[in-house]
């Protein structure tokens, strides 16, 4: 199935979901990484504090769980297979991600730069317009748009 989309020609994606969509991926499998539940409802302080604890990758998008059964904007790290560590939520049976890993150098960055936790916050808008330099992903991140 296509979809037709207009848009301007100065903008790069139609929307947040556009652009997770493009760069973004499906995650199902878990690590078997054990680590302290985060702070509930603070999934981007949680994955981000677990990034830079270990050696893992922070990705953002969305997800949905067995007590949330529709998508949400969440956080969670992965390991370089591309296994799931979700530090903010402590079940795993049924949850599903989607979203787009980032380099730790980016996130960090970001996170100097916007003195908030999470990739994009208030300036989504940025990258609705222009996209990610391929720097800013995670290097093992193989982008396959799914529209």
């Amino acid at each position: 199935m296509t979809v037709d989309i207009q848009k301007r020609d100065d903008i790069k994606f139609c929307s947040k979901d556009h652009l997770i969509l493009h760069y973004g991926k499906f995650f199902t499998e878990y690590a078997g990484f054990k680590t302290k539940i985060g702070v509930k409802k603070q999934c981007f302080m949680n994955a981000t504090d677990l990034m830079l604890r270990h050696d893992l990758i922070y990705c953002e998008g969305y997800a949905s769980c067995r007590d949330i059964p529709f998508p949400i904007e969440h956080a969670w790290c992965i390991d370089i297979k591309g296994k799931i560590i979700d530090n903010t939520w402590d079940n795993e049976e049924g949850n599903l991600y989607l979203g787009i890993p980032f380099s730790k150098t980016f996130v960090a960055k970001r996170m100097v730069l916007t003195q908030e936790y999470g990739i994009f916050g208030s300036s989504v808008r940025d990258f609705v317009y222009n996209g990610f330099l391929p720097d800013e992903l995670w290097s093992g991140h193989q982008c396959v748009p799914l529209i």
